[in-house]
């Protein structure tokens, strides 16, 4: 049973200046290789983030990585940019996004049911840098 504040959305603010938006019944940690993964029980969320220190192109960033699995959403705006691909893993629906912001990028991996993936895909537009 959730109670009070845990029902809402959190910003959570992650290494590298990243945030992102994730509802409060979440609880994370970061693992010993460095990457940040929570879960409310039903679904799991993990990220990696890295710099780029010479590049400032974003475009250029998310390029370096072409998609394994269909895009099923894009971000496209002027200093963030970023995509989207699902599939699945027998029964795990997975919604894999990148987020470029020249010098950063952020990997975030959304585990869940089929019916999860809205939710994914509204967690991983949420990623910001600075």
């Amino acid at each position: 049973v959730l109670i009070g504040y845990r029902r809402h959305l959190l910003e959570i603010e992650l290494a590298g200046g990243w945030t992102m938006d994730l509802g409060g019944a979440f609880v994370g940690r970061y693992d010993d290789e460095g990457m940040w993964w929570a879960t409310d029980g039903d679904r799991v969320v993990e990220l990696t983030t890295l710099t780029a220190d010479a590049e400032t192109d974003s475009q250029k960033l998310l390029d370096v990585a072409a998609p394994i699995h269909p895009v099923v959403a894009r971000i496209e705006e002027a200093n963030r940019r970023g995509r989207a691909e699902v599939y699945d893993e027998g029964n795990v629906h997975v919604v894999h996004g990148l987020v470029a912001s020249a010098p950063h990028v952020a990997i975030l991996t959304c585990k869940g049911r089929a019916a999860d993936e809205a939710w994914a895909l509204e967690t991983w537009r949420s990623l910001r840098n600075g």
